[in-house]
Formats: structure tokens, sequence, C-alpha cells
């Protein structure tokens, strides 16, 4: 659970960190596939994404941007320059803990 936990936390500070193509559909799944998360790009730039636990919607399709009070500007529509994607599954052992070997199994997508 802790390792889905963070899977979502740097799923989204990518995305926060993107920019898309028009109409560009990007998708991720958690190792296990109970975790999917989608972006996608409309043809006027604004930038959308969603996230599924177990097929079962649990955030609907939201728009992302930033809003800023000094100097009053809205910034929300963006551009993919580069998408990346990897895996991970890795293993190691703790100094000290509960348990000997803690599995490190995650997919990202870096969109910028």
């Amino acid at each position: 659970m802790r390792s889905r936990i963070s899977l979502l936390i740097l799923l989204v500070f990518c995305l926060c960190n993107a920019s898309l193509f028009a109409q560009k559909s990007i998708s991720v799944n958690s190792p296990d596939r109970s975790i999917s998360v989608n972006l996608q790009n409309t043809t006027d730039g604004n930038l959308l994404y969603s996230l599924t636990y177990k097929g079962k919607p649990v955030i609907q399709p939201s728009t992302l941007g930033f809003s800023f009070s000094s100097p009053k500007a809205l910034l929300n529509k963006f551009t993919i320059t580069a998408v990346d994607s990897s895996a991970v599954d890795k293993s190691w052992s703790p100094v000290w803990g509960e348990v000997s070997v803690i599995r490190n199994n995650y997919k990202e997508v870096i969109v910028k």
C-alpha cells in the first residue's frame, strides 16, 4: 500500500510539471494494474487527468493549471515536449526494522 501511495505522489508531482501535445493521451498503471492514471491534452491546450483504483473512478477527469494571485495570472495551456517512462523492480535490505527485505516496485511517466 505504501508503494502505491508513493507511486501516486510521484505521478502527481510529474503531472504538475507537465506540458502536453494537442489530443495526446498518456496512461500509466501500477505494477499490479490496480491504479491507473490517465492524462489527456485537449485541442485547446487544457490538460485533463483522472485516476482509477481497481477500475473504479477516484478522480474524475479534472483540469490541471496554476492560478497566481500576485501577479494575477492563470496558467492552464500546456504543450508536451517529451514523454519518458520507466519501470523499477528492486529489493533492498534495511539496516533495522520489522522486515529483512523491502521491494521497490513501480512504474513512472515523466511528461515535459
